[in-house]
């Protein structure tokens, strides 16, 4: 429900949801639908805490054949990535997870999705293994936690039975 007042809009989490989350309809789609503007959907979209990870994100633009689902730093579409290729998320001081946050103001993707399906940060000492060796494949049915000792070597995946060398 969309109820506009002397210069306040309201806009209800259960509408919001349904067209971003289920219709997976853009920030501009759910603002020209509702005819107010893309800032104001993304401003209750926050307050609200929905969003979309990067990895549903780009799925959703494939899907509806848009280029990209973010602008990144120099413009080229893709999300922001480390040296070593994994996505990066720019998290606020007042996000719940952002005690994760590295020196350079970013979490990486994965273990920010692992976080958030616990329902806690995660520890230093904790790992996140990527299933299908992928570093960029952020779905939460591809992520796996991986507890004590060093995550690099060889390993035997228990679902795909493959083996994949961790760096």
């Amino acid at each position: 429900m969309l109820r506009i007042g002397k210069r306040r809009v309201f806009l209800d989490k259960a509408t919001l949801e349904q067209l971003y989350v289920h219709e997976e309809l853009s920030t501009r789609e759910v603002a020209a639908k509702l005819n107010i503007s893309k800032t104001l959907v993304g401003e209750w979209l926050h307050r609200y805490g929905l969003s979309r990870n990067l990895s549903e994100a780009w799925g959703v633009a494939r899907k509806t054949g848009r280029r990209s689902p973010i602008s990144s730093r120099k413009g080229t579409g893709k999300p922001i990535t480390n040296n070593q290729g994994y996505v990066l998320v720019r998290l606020q001081p007042e996000d719940p997870f952002f005690s994760m946050v590295e020196k350079s103001g970013y979490v990486l993707e994965h273990r920010l999705i692992m976080a958030k399906k616990l329902g806690r940060p995660l520890h230093g000492w904790e790992s996140v293994h990527h299933k299908n060796g992928v570093r960029n494949a952020n779905r939460q049915d591809n992520l796996l936690l991986v507890m004590g000792g060093k995550h690099h070597g060889r390993i035997r995946c228990p679902f795909c039975k493959n083996e994949f060398g961790i760096h």
